[in-house]
């Protein structure tokens, strides 16, 4: 029985389909997106509202009657997903007589899936790389109404200096001595209740390219960092080093530490629908049209998990 067209095309279709999975599987093996973000697979809205963490004051002295704790609400933020998409248009006859195994329908959907990737990647550093601009890509409402990195930071509890442990921007350079003091700034930041925060802190650079080896140096040599003496350098293993190849794209100096565990929690991405593939063949013309769709979101619901340092 001969194969009909309706067959070919389904057959063309399912072997296209199992390349684009495949793809995908392999660009998400290298994504810096889930290193950084808490990715979220289970949202059904167009747009979800992050409230910053409150907290409990401390517990009074307890005089035979309860004291009430009153809790101040953290800022609110609303993280809108966008759409993403496109298509690539093959005509039946470039198909047929294609030689050098370029322009293949397997090569385009994992072109298609590539690009998407892309996208989501680009978008993805977008946060740390305009870390002192208020202009955000997702968040469609951000109720404190500041950059991710501030000196401006604030809080909705009355009272409260913002004085110290409120600011998260620098302009330093990276060497031993600003990494040791944001360590400390960090250690330093607020609640909006103006106490000390409480974290394990575990703590990581985060830096461009240009950076990795003074980072790692940095953290991987226990002796003379800096010197033909033998002094210990005891911020030896001290931090995670993370290379963002991206970071470079819009400085080669800036870099950033990181409260590992707290970046988790504060930076969100929202994958509302993962790289959607379609393939289709038109009767008439016998072209064969591939086509993405990619769906999310993304931004942070806190400034508390770094500290951004814009050397230039």
């Amino acid at each position: 029985m001969p194969n009909t067209s309706s067959t070919y095309t389904k057959i063309l279709f399912e072997g296209i389909k199992k390349v684009s999975e495949d793809r995908q599987t392999f660009v998400e093996q290298g994504n810096m997106i889930p290193k950084i973000y808490n990715v979220m697979t289970d949202s059904t809205k167009a747009t979800e509202e992050f409230f910053s963490v409150g907290q409990v004051p401390d517990v009074q002295e307890f005089t035979g009657r309860f004291s009430e704790l009153e809790m101040t609400p953290g800022y609110s933020t609303k993280i809108e997903a966008k759409q993403f998409g496109g298509f690539v248009e093959s005509e039946r006859t470039l198909m047929d007589d294609e030689q050098y195994g370029v322009m293949t329908l397997s090569s385009i959907a994992a072109g298609l899936v590539d690009s998407a990737n892309r996208g989501r990647e680009d978008n993805g550093v977008r946060p740390i790389n305009n870390a002192i601009s208020s202009a955000f890509d997702f968040i469609s409402n951000q109720e404190e109404g500041v950059a991710l990195a501030s000196n401006s930071h604030t809080t909705k509890k009355v009272g409260v200096s913002t004085a110290t442990g409120f600011d998260n921007l620098g302009t330093s350079a990276l060497n031993k001595t600003s990494a040791a003091a944001t360590r400390i700034l960090m250690r330093k930041f607020k609640t909006p209740l103006g106490r000390r925060w409480n974290s394990n802190r575990r703590f990581g650079l985060l830096v461009p390219d240009t950076l990795e080896f003074k980072a790692r140096e940095l953290v991987g040599t226990p002796w003379g960092l800096d010197s033909g003496e033998r002094t210990e350098n005891i911020q030896a293993g001290m931090y995670e080093v993370i290379v963002w190849e991206r970071m470079e794209d819009a400085s080669s100096s800036n870099w950033a530490m990181v409260d590992l565990d707290m970046m988790k929690k504060n930076m969100i991405f929202i994958d509302r629908i993962k790289g959607e593939t379609e393939n289709e063949r038109d009767f008439m013309t016998k072209a064969i049209r591939q086509s993405i769709y990619d769906r999310y979101s993304l931004g942070h619901i806190d400034w508390r998990h770094i500290f951004y340092q814009n050397v230039g």
